[in-house]
């Protein structure tokens, strides 16, 4: 048996792992995958299905390169593992751009042809082999580097959109691709602005044609000149444009994220709001808070909604955007200069009102994980939420990337009932929330310390016999805290 601490200065309580949590069966789970035993890799594509759940991500380490492709069952259990590509064909995604149509999985990347990355259009089956694929070129000589971003399906076709280098200008642009359903470019569009680079992030598509998310803005930050903006276009199926926003220059707002369509003929979009900060008399930097709007069928602002936080950090990120049914859900990373890069899942409603946000990291054995992203997220079945990305370790020297995936229920719960309130009386001094699942567990343990009013929580975990075998003095209410407990002896 284990037991947990929760201290405030000299007032010790003590919880035993036997709290039962009654859910309403929902599975929820936490898995850092350990793909082929490589573990450097980052999962940055998540497919659901009725009966498993598809993965693709990146392989970061030295000896492995290129990209995997995975299936786990429902209860996110390793069933196998692929490399995509062939000797000959090194594959490298770095974008959720995987998609499921007619049997078969269609991805999005690049590779290298002639010793210059291109972006490669792919096609497998179930099992991750490679039925087909078609390289996508480049526009002119003095194009490079290019990055796929957003893989959309129109009727039989396929909208990709990428970003590429013009070296001639040294920006960024956009190029927009329509492309047969094998692999053919029907026709190709570029889009540039005049001053500063252009970012296209996503693409949707419906009857009418489609929408790409981007920003604008001096990617290279000069001392001082910040200027970021969020830019929406509209195409039609031709790909001539039909309308441009962009948000007003002093906003700052930046690039959108991801987008979705709403019923009124509309769009909320995910992006950013960025806040100079002066460090010294010549160098500036960029805090980030999250930021969600809706655009109007005529392409007004109906709301804005900033997920405001004490920590504003240049990494924060809304990754993706999805609608419930009944609102907007999102995923993202969150920067806390105490707890390190926490993963992050939340909901507003449609009218931009939020419901909940739920924030989740890893601990070692003796500090937190340095990074923990999710990078790409989707509803399942039971109404609950699928998250994948990659978490890292501080502690190790070299940076070890484990792939991340998080199973919450449908309000962003790994601990089954984290939205209730179970307060407890401790020594009649204070209150202190705490839910602890799963119990018994061989893998993960999850706590969670809901709105203390402690001014400073610490925890340890001691074996029966007293021995310390994990501890952190400074722990935060309101995060899910996730302990390996894998390689402890049990009992």
């Amino acid at each position: 048996m284990l037991k947990t601490y929760l201290c405030r200065f000299g007032v010790l309580v003590v919880f035993l792992f036997f709290l039962a949590l009654e859910g309403k069966g929902q599975v929820t789970f936490n898995n850092r995958i350990d793909i082929a035993g490589i573990n450097k890799s980052i999962v940055t594509n998540v497919e659901v299905t009725d009966s498993c759940y598809y993965l693709c991500g990146t392989l970061v380490d030295s000896v492995e390169s290129g990209s995997f492709f995975a299936k786990l069952n429902l209860n996110g259990e390793l069933e196998f593992f692929k490399k995509i590509g062939t000797d000959s064909l090194i594959f490298e995604l770095v974008t959720p751009t995987l998609i499921q149509k007619n049997g078969s999985f269609y991805i999005a990347g690049h590779g290298r042809k002639s010793n210059k990355r291109e972006t490669i259009l792919l096609k497998m089956n179930t099992y991750g082999d490679v039925q087909d694929y078609s390289w996508l070129g480049f526009p002119g000589d003095y194009f490079g580097n290019p990055s796929p971003l957003s893989l959309v399906p129109l009727n039989n076709d396929w909208l990709l959109v990428e970003r590429i280098v013009n070296h001639n200008r040294n920006r960024f642009e956009g190029r927009f691709l329509r492309l047969d359903s094998t692999g053919n470019i029907i026709w190709e569009k570029l889009y540039a602005d005049p001053t500063y680079s252009f970012l296209p992030t996503d693409i949707i598509a419906d009857s009418t044609g489609f929408v790409i998310g981007a920003g604008k803005g001096d990617i290279h930050y000069r001392f001082n000149n910040y200027h970021e903006q969020t830019v929406v276009l509209k195409y039609n199926h031709a790909g001539e444009l039909q309308w441009k926003y962009e948000s007003k220059p002093d906003s700052l707002w930046s690039a959108a994220e991801s987008i979705i369509f709403t019923n009124d003929g509309g769009q909320i979009i995910g992006a950013k709001r960025g806040i100079p900060l002066q460090v010294n008399l010549v160098i500036q930097v960029f805090q980030i808070e999250h930021l969600l709007f809706k655009l109007d069928k005529n392409q007004n602002v109906s709301w804005s909604r900033l997920m405001r936080n004490e920590f504003r950090n240049e990494f924060n990120d809304i990754d993706k955007i999805i609608d419930t049914g009944d609102g907007v859900a999102y995923c993202g990373e969150l920067i806390d200069e105490n707890v390190g890069f926490q993963g992050i899942i939340g909901k507003v409603g449609y009218d931009g009102d939020s419901l909940w946000m739920r924030n989740f990291t890893f601990l070692t054995d003796t500090d937190t994980a340095y990074q923990n992203w999710l990078y790409d997220f989707e509803k399942t079945l039971d109404n609950g939420f699928i998250a994948v990305g990659y978490t890292t370790i501080d502690d190790k020297p070299d940076k070890l990337k484990y792939g991340w995936m998080l199973k919450v229920d449908e309000y962003g719960c790994l601990i089954p009932g984290c939205q209730l309130s179970n307060t407890k009386d401790i020594s009649g001094e204070t209150e202190l929330d705490l839910s602890i699942f799963p119990n018994p567990t061989s893998e993960y343990l999850n706590f969670l310390v809901k709105d203390s009013n402690l001014s400073q929580l610490s925890y340890r975990i001691v074996t029966t016999e007293g021995k310390v075998i994990s501890q952190n003095l400074d722990i935060k209410p309101n995060i899910t805290y996730i302990v390996p407990v894998q390689k402890w002896i049990s009992g």
